[in-house]
């Protein structure tokens, strides 16, 4: 399978509902952190990660040289944000952001792999202070 196939495949695997497996395997991941299981409870988001804050959760895709961060909304704590935002969100379904700062690496996450970000979006770009590996694309 070639990179973008992987990728792809890992985008779409990483925002479909998390069977009661992977939610534990992922969950596992988390220990330490803030976490609150969605009611859906195939889903869920990080209210405090590494003791800075909510974390985004996502994919992690290469566009040339660049990393960039893909974000699935859907997954996202819905009763923080403004009615605005939540018709933006319902339109786009995701949010992307070309990831910066000494975080941005490949050799930390590469593309495909699914991740937690806390960081700062300055200037269309997400700059990393925290991030940690959620899955692989490679398991």
């Amino acid at each position: 399978m070639s990179v973008p196939a992987i990728v792809f495949a890992g985008w779409m695997a990483a925002h479909a509902a998390l069977t009661p497996i992977e939610l534990r395997q992922e969950l596992s991941r988390l220990e330490g952190h803030e976490v609150v299981v969605n009611a859906d409870g195939s889903s869920y988001h990080i209210v405090n990660a590494a003791a800075e804050g909510p974390a985004m959760i996502g994919l992690i895709e290469a566009r040339g040289q660049k990393l960039w961060f893909i974000k699935d909304n859907r997954h996202s704590q819905q009763s923080q944000q403004s009615q605005s935002q939540q018709v933006r969100i319902r339109r786009h379904g995701r949010s992307q952001w070309r990831l910066r700062g000494r975080l941005a690496i490949p050799r930390i996450a590469g593309p495909g792999y699914k991740v937690w970000i806390v960081g700062e979006i300055r200037a269309g770009a997400l700059w990393v202070r925290r991030l940690g590996i959620l899955r692989s694309p490679y398991r």
